[in-house]
């Protein structure tokens, strides 16, 4: 019996016999590992695993060396993150730097709540980026953390920061406004489980002026803060105090009258006090 050329052909293209088997040939893992992740899932298979394997001594596998280096995406937001960590031992520990010079905020903003990052109650960031040079120390169940972070040509949507500072409004002509613009924000800063201590804060905030300040985040995430707005009718000092969620802002009434006293002196020292009064009154 003789083949015919279709046949030859097809011999030459499948010269080894092809098994049946049970199970697909190809991998197909992008349609099949949801499948067998769902399996799992539906099985108990890790609460399983758990259980059977409660009380055992515990094993390690560390898989690869013990330093971290590499670029961090965000969408297209980049840092780059290097440095060292041991998991050898519980709870373990890294010396990591992560540095980002101009980070999208567009990218980042939905990242900021696992960041740990609480905005005021219905605010929300928009616009600009955001750069950060932090070093991360020790253990990881107390974690030092320090660095400089910043942001520019940032907007935060639905808080109006001059009408927090209800005198200063009146006093400096402040006009509302359903967002705050921020032209530039830096800050040091350095945390552990303690709290979170910000020194050398500069804020320029177009609508109000230029903020600078000190002040501390505790473990409960209260507020402790001791700024200062310098406005182009003079400097005022100001807190914050409440909660990340809900900062409160108290204007320092007798620091103000301190240093629009100490100013006006020097100008004409007869019309100073009388001055100062009648425009805090009609302010009010």
């Amino acid at each position: 019996e003789f083949m015919s050329d279709n046949s030859k052909k097809s011999e030459a293209k499948y010269p080894v016999n092809m098994t049946e088997t049970a199970f697909p040939m190809r991998g197909d893992l992008a349609k099949r590992e949801p499948q067998w992740v769902a399996e799992w899932q539906t099985k108990n298979m890790y609460q399983r695993i758990r259980k059977v394997s409660a009380g055992k001594p515990k094993f390690i596998l560390h898989d690869g060396p013990p330093y971290a280096n590499g670029d961090i995406h965000i969408g297209t937001a980049t840092a780059k993150l290097t440095g060292t960590y041991d998991v050898r031992n519980e709870p373990g520990s890294i010396k990591l730097n992560l540095t980002g010079p101009a980070l999208a905020i567009s990218e980042l903003s939905p990242m900021l709540p696992a960041m740990g990052v609480t905005l005021p109650k219905g605010a929300t960031i928009e616009n600009g980026s955001a750069l950060a040079d932090v070093a991360f120390e020790g253990p990881l169940n107390a974690l030092r953390i320090d660095g400089t972070t910043g942001l520019d040509g940032t907007r935060i949507a639905n808080y109006d920061l001059g009408s927090k500072l209800k005198i200063l409004e009146a006093l400096a002509g402040i006009k509302g406004s359903p967002a705050t613009d921020i032209q530039k924000f830096r800050t040091s800063f350095k945390s552990s489980p303690d709290g979170t201590t910000a020194e050398d804060i500069v804020l320029i905030v177009p609508s109000i002026g230029t903020l600078t300040g000190t002040g501390q985040i505790s473990a409960d995430r209260k507020l402790s803060f001791r700024m200062n707005a310098a406005l182009p009718v003079g400097n005022f000092p100001f807190f914050i105090d409440g909660t990340l969620e809900d900062p409160k802002y108290h204007v320092d009434v007798k620091g103000i009258a301190k240093d629009q006293l100490k100013n006006a002196i020097k100008n004409d020292p007869t019309k100073a006090v009388s001055g100062l009064l009648n425009r805090f009154l009609k302010r009010q």
